[in-house]
């Protein structure tokens, strides 16, 4: 699917963090590729993607393509068709963790953007609690 000129659809009423997790995805697609992406309220002409809460999704003309059961706390959803991508979380940080898991799975290049394949991933955080150990070493440096 080619992704090189697609709209990023937002709600209306969507969460200062859902805009946030738009905005990045539109800010690192564009870093790495130089990709002219947009952000609005409602699908343009070419390629959609959906981005926002599973709750506000289903409510909307998506809803039939978001069927069966919701991704618990964290967890997201992204579903493909062939003009439209979805990428709902259960919560607001399901949206950021699922916008996380689209750009590792497009293939970006210069002036290009596109799915290799269909994506149809459900998923949610095996533990509550998630974190990084950042600069790991066996010795510390406090004395």
């Amino acid at each position: 699917t080619d992704l090189t000129s697609a709209t990023i659809v937002v709600a209306a009423d969507a969460t200062p963090r859902e805009r946030t997790a738009a905005t990045m995805l539109l800010e690192e697609v564009h870093r790495r590729s130089q990709a002219r992406w947009t952000i609005a309220d409602r699908a343009a002409s070419g390629a959609a993607i959906h981005v926002g809460r599973l709750a506000t999704l289903r409510r909307g003309p998506l809803g039939s393509r978001l069927t069966g059961a919701a991704p618990g706390p964290e967890g997201y959803r992204i579903s493909t068709a062939p003009a439209s991508l979805i990428v709902a979380g259960s919560d607001e940080r399901g949206v950021l963790f699922g916008v996380g898991r689209l750009l590792r799975s497009l293939d970006i290049g210069r002036d290009r953007v596109t799915l290799a394949a269909p994506l149809e991933v459900t998923e949610t955080p095996v533990v509550a609690m998630r974190g990084h150990q950042l600069g790991y070493r066996p010795k510390t440096n406090s004395y």
